[in-house]
């Protein structure tokens, strides 16, 4: 019984187990690069912000901004604040997502290996964490 459990049940299992993980890496690595375009925007409407106040100091030699430049350039930018925003939003709502349909596909996989054990007379012995995950306990 050992030679069954070793050559059929842990294989599945640990098949199971690194197709999920490959998933969630894939998942971090999206919301990771998505995190990091949103860094770099902002990086990029900062440096504009910069550029553009310098210059128009620059070129005016006047010791004060319009303040009606000053009032649209504000505007912009919480226009595309909010659509950050937005777009965060929306990234954590799916990382949520994906967190949850993974964690249902482990608990399942985890209650298919547990019955296909019982079914094959092969228990593997389960800790106390894993029969909770499982919610086998």
């Amino acid at each position: 019984l050992k030679s069954i459990e070793e050559t059929i049940f842990l294989p599945v299992l640990c098949i199971l187990v690194s197709n999920t993980r490959r998933r969630m890496d894939a998942a971090i690595d999206t919301l990771e690069a998505m995190f990091k375009k949103a860094d770099s925007e902002l990086e990029l409407i900062k440096r504009r912000l910069e550029v553009g106040f310098a210059e128009q100091f620059n070129s005016t030699g006047e010791q004060e901004l319009n303040p009606m430049v000053l009032v649209s350039r504000i505007e912009r930018a919480r226009t595309e604040f909010a659509t950050l925003s937005d777009e965060r939003a929306r990234i954590h709502d799916e990382a949520k997502s994906v967190q949850a349909e993974l964690t249902s596909l482990v608990v399942e996989n985890c209650r298919k290996l547990y019955s296909m054990q019982a079914a094959g007379g092969v228990m593997a012995e389960f800790s106390d964490e894993e029969m909770f995950v499982c919610g086998l306990a």
